[in-house]
C-alpha cells in the first residue's frame, strides 16, 4: 500500500490471500495477475492505482467475491473480464474507472445495496451472461449505463436492479420473465420504451 514507485510485481503461485488495501495508492502499478489460489479481491485492494490498466483475473476460477471499492479510481482501467465463478460484488467496485463495457458472469447472485457500478461514470454497456436466471438486487443501481443486454434465461429482475439508471432509454425483457422486483426501474427518468414478452 502506498508504494508509489512500484511498476510491476509477480505474485507467487501459492498465494492464497491478499489483504484489504494491499496495493492501494500504488500509483505507478500498471498490471498484475492474481494467482489462482486467491478467493477474494478484498476491499480497496487496488484503489487509487491510477496507472493500472490490466488485471489478470479472468482465468481465476477460485475468485467468488470482489469487495467494495476494490478497483476504485483506477482511472486507466478501461477493460476487465470478471472471473467465471464470481458470486458477489461489493459497493462501488469500479468507481472512477475508465471501463465502458462489462459482462457480468451468470454466477453472480448478489450485489451490495449501493450498487457495484455506482460511480463508474464511463460505463455505457452491461451484458448479463447467457445462463443467468436472476439479475441481482441493486446490481446497476445509480450507474451511468445506457445499454443493457438481458439474456433469454433471466426470469427475475431484483429489487432496485436498475433504479436511478438515468441514461437507459429502452430495454427489452425476455420471454421467460416472471417477476420484477420492487423499484427495479424506479428513477429511470430517460426510459421511454419497455418491450415486454408477448
Amino acid at each position: 500500500s502506498g508504494c508509489t514507485s512500484l511498476k510491476e510485481i509477480t505474485l507467487p503461485s501459492g498465494t492464497t490471500e491478499l489483504g484489504a488495501g494491499s496495493f492501494s495508492g500504488c500509483t505507478s502499478l500498471k498490471e498484475i495477475d492474481i494467482p489462482k489460489g486467491v478467493k477474494e479481491i478484498q476491499e480497496s485492494m487496488f484503489s487509487g492505482c491510477a496507472m493500472l490498466n490490466r488485471v489478470g483475473i479472468e482465468e481465476n476460477d477460485s475468485i467468488t467475491y470482489i469487495a467494495s471499492q476494490a478497483f476504485a479510481y483506477c482511472a486507466s482501467l478501461e477493460t476487465i473480464t470478471l472471473p467465471p465463478n464470481l458470486k458477489e460484488l461489493g459497493t462501488e467496485v469500479f468507481q472512477g474507472t475508465g471501463i465502458q463495457s462489462i459482462t457480468i458472469p451468470k454466477t453472480v447472485t448478489e450485489c451490495s445495496w449501493n450498487g457495484a457500478f455506482h460511480g463508474a461514470n464511463s460505463l455505457k454497456k452491461v451484458i448479463f451472461e447467457d445462463g443467468m436466471e436472476t439479475i441481482p438486487d441493486w446490481c446497476l443501481y445509480e450507474s451511468t449505463v445506457s445499454e443493457v443486454v438481458i439474456p433469454g434465461t433471466v426470469t427475475r429482475i431484483g429489487k432496485c436492479a436498475f433504479a436511478d439508471c438515468k441514461n437507459i432509454e429502452e430495454i427489452t425483457l425476455p420471454s421467460g420473465i416472471t417477476e420484477l422486483g420492487v423499484d427495479s426501474f424506479s428513477g429511470c427518468t430517460s426510459l421511454k420504451v419497455i418491450t415486454l414478452p408477448s
